[in-house]
């Protein structure tokens, strides 16, 4: 059902809790014709939707960086026209000022920046992690504030709990972001990002950012043996005595994102133990986090109406 209809018809003395999925900005990228007024591409955007698999890569192939970039931003103008008038409506429904209303991306799309073109899977650069995260708050409360701090998404879901007072935080990880907000508290939380289909993981603290596949195969009892010592005997000394494969093992990738914001760089045997700390964290929370544990396996089969809708969205191939 259209969104704007579901505002229309709901009492405004009713709760409402409304999620949006807007579809113009994925692949392909087939913005409405009437969004499509910089692109030279002479494919129709039905055309364009209805390619798949090898047909969709053989036109990414076809096409340069600016002219995939020229329809993404279409996508992006499309989007940001039907958000338009989403708060056109609540504004003619009179419920805008009590909303709050959350803006993000599950993803960012890769351009080329590392080698690959018009995608969103594979290692977590900042193309593909870094997302928008806008938060219009009722009464204009923090309007026009703008927050320095990395948050992630799974802090979402902990500041709509803790803005409509619903306790208890059910086992998610992540944490709510009005202190945050409140009192510019949150530079010593770790940002996670997992993608499971292509088994990367990713840890950031800070401007440093460490990631890794297969993490699966790095985690073990004796990172988290080294987490539970004491912090006094947190030292390289006491680490090299112990473990003297850690820096083999360091096979990841570590990128300083203030002083190379575009990860060019990576400094992993350059600073192995500041690498090391961010792993034991990721294994720490890989391990002992059932919320971010994957199995791919299920008894259960999608229905052939949800597993096309899934294969639309990119999630199942």
């Amino acid at each position: 059902m259209n969104p704007s209809t579901v505002i229309k018809n709901t009492d405004s003395s009713e709760e409402l809790f409304l999620w949006r999925f807007i579809h113009s900005t994925h692949t392909p990228y087939a913005p409405s014709p009437q969004f499509r007024q910089w692109d030279n591409v002479s494919v129709s955007s039905k055309r364009i939707q209805s390619l798949k698999g090898e047909k969709w890569n053989r036109f990414r192939e076809n096409h340069t960086s600016e002219e995939l970039i020229n329809l993404y931003d279409a996508g992006i103008q499309e989007a940001d026209a039907q958000v338009g008038r989403l708060i056109e409506v609540l504004k003619e429904e009179g419920v805008y000022n009590e909303s709050l209303i959350i803006l993000t991306s599950d993803h960012g799309e890769a351009f080329g920046e590392h080698g690959i073109e018009g995608f969103h899977r594979g290692p977590p650069y900042e193309e593909v992690i870094h997302v928008p995260l806008i938060i219009k708050f009722p009464d204009e409360k923090y309007a026009g504030k703008r927050e320095e701090t990395v948050v992630g998404h799974n802090d979402i879901p902990h500041t709509i709990f803790d803005w409509t007072g619903i306790e208890g935080g059910f086992g998610l990880l992540g944490s709510s972001l009005i202190p945050v907000l409140d009192e510019g508290k949150g530079d010593s939380r770790f940002i996670l990002s997992a993608d499971n289909s292509n088994h990367q993981w990713m840890v950031r603290k800070g401007d440093l950012k460490y990631f890794v596949e297969d993490l699966e195969r790095h985690c073990s009892n004796k990172y988290l043996a080294i987490d539970v010592l004491p912090q006094a005997y947190l030292v390289p000394e006491i680490i090299h005595q112990n473990f003297v494969d850690y820096e083999k093992e360091l096979d990841g990738q570590l990128f300083n994102l203030r002083q190379d914001p575009v990860e060019k760089k990576n400094v992993v045997d350059k600073y192995p133990s500041k690498a090391f700390s961010l792993k034991r964290q990721l294994c720490r929370i890989y391990d002992k986090s059932p919320s971010v544990q994957f199995n791919s396996s299920s008894d259960r089969e999608p229905s052939p109406e949800l597993r096309k809708r899934l294969e639309d969205l990119g999630y199942l191939h």
